[in-house]
């Protein structure tokens, strides 16, 4: 993106990852944003059935006066009997840089064991949610008002936020329940979009 841009974009449709018999699906994407450019890349689910292994990569590169926005969601698919399938993996790292330093390296790796509801790093819970914000004034006080804003409207929701020096946040949503972190998620884009751009809800108009 060219110095001042602007753009909101999302994927079509759900990512859909069956098995991989030989080797892992991989989807790699590097953006560069250049100096006060605003994007908000925001994703459907990846949803991941029986046997898939998936490795994503996302890459951005940004003036330290950019602004971008990242959501994602991980899902297991399901079978016919509403039973979970059980992927066998999945990897996604999302690497940040500003004016070429490294100021966030988010590496998310999950292996189902023998009940999905058993991994580690969901505490019980099957699917996870993420929402990335880098910009100037997203400070720790921004984070300290978006997470009492988020548990006020959403206290049954398991969440947590992390702030960084550099103007970034990061975060993090368990649930078991795809919808109930999509509404999560347009909640707290909506509460950045206002607070730091100055703008109101995005309508997407994909349903």
């Amino acid at each position: 993106m060219e110095e001042g841009a602007e753009l909101a974009v999302t994927s079509q449709a759900s990512t859909k990852v069956y098995k991989s018999l030989s080797k892992p699906v991989e989807q790699r994407t590097t953006i560069h944003l250049g100096a006060g450019s605003v994007l908000e890349y925001c994703l459907d689910p990846l949803i991941l059935y029986k046997g898939a292994r998936f490795i994503q990569d996302t890459t951005i590169k940004m003036d330290r006066d950019s602004s971008f926005f990242y959501s994602d969601i991980i899902t297991p698919g399901w079978s016919e009997d509403g039973s979970n399938f059980r992927y066998d993996w999945v990897r996604n790292k999302l690497k940040v840089y500003q004016n070429g330093k490294l100021v966030l390296f988010d590496h998310l790796l999950l292996e189902p064991d023998e009940e999905l509801e058993g991994v580690l790093q969901l505490e019980g819970h099957t699917h996870v949610g993420s929402f990335v914000i880098f910009h100037p004034k997203a400070s720790r006080e921004f984070a300290e008002l978006l997470y009492e804003n988020v548990n006020e409207v959403y206290p049954h929701v398991r969440f947590g936020i992390s702030d960084m020096d550099d103007g970034g946040i990061v975060v993090r949503i368990l649930n078991d329940r795809t919808q109930t972190i999509e509404k999560a998620i347009s909640h707290i884009h909506t509460f950045a979009r206002k607070e730091l751009l100055g703008k109101g809800k995005i309508s997407w108009r994909k349903y």
